[in-house]
Formats: C-alpha cells, sequence, structure tokens
C-alpha cells in the first residue's frame, strides 16, 4: 500500500510524543515491506522547518531508503496550484491541500492525525491514523 506520511507522525515518532509507539508500529511494518511511503517535498521542507530532517534521516529515512521503501515526490506546479486555490476555497491550511491532491493523484492513503486532512480532504483522499493501520 502507497501511504503520504504527514509531518505530525514523523514528529510524534522522534520526539516520542503521546502517540509515538504507534507511528513507530507503521515504521516497522513500513520496514518489513507492507508498506511504501510516498514522500513530498513539502513534508520534507515541514520537517526541515522543525528542525527534524537530521533525526529524521538517522533513525528513519536511512532504513526506508535501504529497503528500497520511501520514495520522494517533487511538488508538481499544477497541483501546487491547484492546491492554493483549494486552500482559499475551503479555507484550510495550503500544505493540507497540497498533501491531499497529491495523495489523489498518486492513489495513495494519507497517515495523519491532522484534522484538517483527516475531517477537511476526506474527499480527496482516504486518511488514517497510524493505530488505523497497525
Amino acid at each position: 500500500m502507497d501511504v503520504i506520511v504527514d509531518t505530525n507522525i514523523y514528529l510524534d515518532y522522534l520526539f516520542k510524543r503521546r502517540n509515538w509507539k504507534f507511528a513507530k508500529k507503521f515504521f516497522i511494518d513500513t520496514i518489513s515491506c507492507k508498506h511504501k511511503i510516498l514522500l513530498p517535498k513539502t513534508i520534507v521542507d515541514e520537517l526541515d522547518s522543525q528542525n527534524a530532517t537530521n533525526d529524521i534521516e538517522l533513525q528513519i529515512l536511512l532504513n526506508l531508503r535501504k529497503k528500497k521503501k520511501v520514495f520522494f515526490i517533487a511538488n508538481e506546479k499544477t497541483i501546487v496550484s491547484n492546491a492554493k486555490k483549494l486552500s482559499i476555497q475551503r479555507q484550510l491550511p495550503f500544505v493540507d491541500c497540497l498533501i491531499a491532491l497529491i495523495a489523489k493523484e498518486k492513489q495513495c492513503i494519507i497517515l495523519s492525525r491532522d484534522k484538517h486532512i483527516y475531517l477537511n480532504l476526506a474527499d480527496l483522499a482516504d486518511c488514517f491514523k497510524p493505530e488505523d493501520l497497525v
């Protein structure tokens, strides 16, 4: 199953936030060939802004890359443009709209705890919490 993992799930795992065990289990399942992660540039940028990129490289992406389980996705101009319009129309954060449109385009699901995605963008892509998949 192809999955876009939202920033909040990486941060749950890295900083051992409240639900980090579910995120950890998801990543372990992914390494053992259960899932394939699509990683949009926008999420890498968000992680970088949270000073989490180095930690993620060491703790998660290194193992996922070795197993060929993570694939980076560039932000396509058309999707970015449509995400801007959708953000204005629905009065939602641009990044959340972008992630949902990428998931729709790539026909994959989203793993997130973000209510904007979970509640307001479910018509574009299926969204689950880690505990729903592990």
